[in-house]
């Protein structure tokens, strides 16, 4: 009798798709970020000097880890963080400096901006990476299961490049896989949503 019963899979993959699902992603990570930089008030869009631009980005960090994470951020962290994201955000340009010049043609609010899409970036990342670590990197097994239960459900959507390869092949691609669909459910949503004809208000009064 115990021979008959079905096996459950060690990982379970609707959960894993569910929580890596861009709605709850959005829920779980992006609006707090989007609100913490509505909720800034910029005083002045270009920085008159490097001392008062240092303050912004410090002072707008620390709002933004305090909106997000409530929790407060000491001045040489969070100017620190400021220096490290803009250096990477305007590398090109010199990194923190082109950042400055940037704020004193006027572009503040796109420096902040900036910011506060760094964050995140960051974030979201990290929630995708704690997602993905219920999954044991060297349980190759367990591995080629959760690629079966992703064919078995999802196989259409895959391209034709991955469609070619084998379950033990695509195993030792798995987080490409679960990447690939994200993507393909995050456009499909796009789409909807840009067709969506809404609640037709117009049609209702005519």
């Amino acid at each position: 009798m115990a021979d008959k019963e079905e096996k459950k899979p060690k990982y379970d993959l609707d959960k894993i798709v569910g929580d890596l699902d861009p709605d709850k992603i959005n829920e779980k990570v992006e609006l707090s970020h989007r609100k913490a930089r509505n909720k800034y008030a910029l005083k002045d869009v270009q920085a008159k000097d490097y001392n008062s631009f240092m303050k912004e980005v410090t002072t707008y960090l620390k709002h933004h880890n305090k909106e997000v994470l409530k929790a407060d951020l000491p001045d040489h962290i969070a100017s620190g963080r400021a220096k490290q994201i803009l250096d990477a955000i305007y590398k090109k340009e010199g990194g923190m400096v082109g950042a400055f010049k940037d704020a004193k043609k006027g572009n503040m609010a796109r420096v902040l901006d900036n910011l506060a899409g760094a964050l995140e970036n960051e974030e979201r990342s990290h929630y995708v990476q704690h997602v993905m670590n219920q999954i044991d990197p060297q349980d190759f097994d367990g591995h080629v299961e959760l690629v079966k239960q992703y064919v078995g459900k999802y196989g259409q959507f895959l391209p034709k490049d991955m469609k070619k390869k084998s379950n033990e092949q695509l195993a030792h691609e798995y987080e490409s896989l679960i990447d690939h669909h994200i993507n393909v459910v995050d456009q499909a949503k796009s789409t909807l949503k840009k067709y969506d004809p809404g609640d037709k208000k117009e049609d209702k009064k005519k």
